[in-house]
């Protein structure tokens, strides 16, 4: 009997019995990997893989939650250009006691008796935004919101847009997509996000960076997401930026050193 032949063809036998048993363990971990992107994303947020672990998400996936964000004509003082900015002033809880907004801007919080709405539109300076349940019904519900105030007067009744200057029939969400071209009220950030086709992360479908406006070398990544591309808007101070996708709503902190290290 060849002794040392059985032996190797048992070694061989306990060699393969490992590498399959190595196998079935790494594909036990790594097919929910490859086929969940929310566990690649948040393994890939606490490894600091990816930019946003800790970052606050203050609002979750609710439809009855938006966040009403107003863009508004600037001018560059150096080349005369026009640029967007984009304001963030609520965010928007319906219930069945009315809409209440949470000024973003200031302390307080704002109600207006509707509980839902299905037109939103605002003064080209964000001064004022208008609200309107059955925009299409016989007997809409309309509300002017003073944005400085908080007051909110009701239009008369029949009434769908107010008899003040200003474009009230384009709904606020039609411009507010964010590129690269998000700039804050004072012209100091711009709110990023790459292209869909410009994105291939492994984790992740986009993400957001905050980059020093007229300087593309002063960037910093805030956030990677998953999902549908958010809509963004800053604070009228430039202290916060605030975005939201369909699962949820986030805040991120600015502050002047944002971009040390970057």
């Amino acid at each position: 009997m060849d002794v040392s032949g059985a032996t190797f063809r048992r070694e061989q036998r306990l060699a393969i019995r490992i590498v399959v048993s190595i196998a079935a363990v790494l594909c036990l971990i790594g097919l929910p990997l490859i086929l969940s992107g929310e566990l690649r994303l948040r393994l890939a947020h606490e490894l600091g893989l990816a930019p946003g672990e800790g970052l606050p998400r203050i609002a979750g996936a609710d439809d009855l939650i938006d966040l009403l964000v107003a863009p508004v004509t600037m001018r560059d003082p150096t080349t005369g250009r026009p640029v967007r900015a984009l304001v963030a002033l609520y965010i928007a809880r319906k219930d069945a006691n009315g809409v209440t907004l949470e000024d973003l801007n200031a302390d307080r919080q704002v109600r207006v008796p509707i509980d839902d709405y299905d037109h939103v539109a605002a003064a080209p300076d964000a001064g004022a935004v208008l609200f309107v349940k059955g925009d299409s019904s016989a007997k809409p519900e309309a509300f002017l919101v003073t944005v400085a105030s908080g007051d909110v007067t009701p239009l008369p009744p029949g009434q769908r847009r107010p008899q003040r200057p200003g474009d009230w029939e384009t709904p606020v969400w039609e411009n507010i997509a964010v590129e690269c071209n998000a700039a804050s009220p004072g012209l100091t950030y711009l709110a990023c996000l790459d292209p869909p086709e410009a994105a291939h992360y492994l984790a992740g479908d986009w993400e957001i960076r905050v980059q020093a406006y007229g300087d593309f070398r002063l960037q910093q990544p805030v956030y990677r997401g998953r999902g549908f591309l958010p809509i963004a808007g800053w604070t009228v101070d430039e202290r916060a930026l605030y975005f939201q996708n369909e699962f949820g709503i986030w805040r991120v902190d600015v502050s002047s050193d944002i971009f040390a290290g970057a």
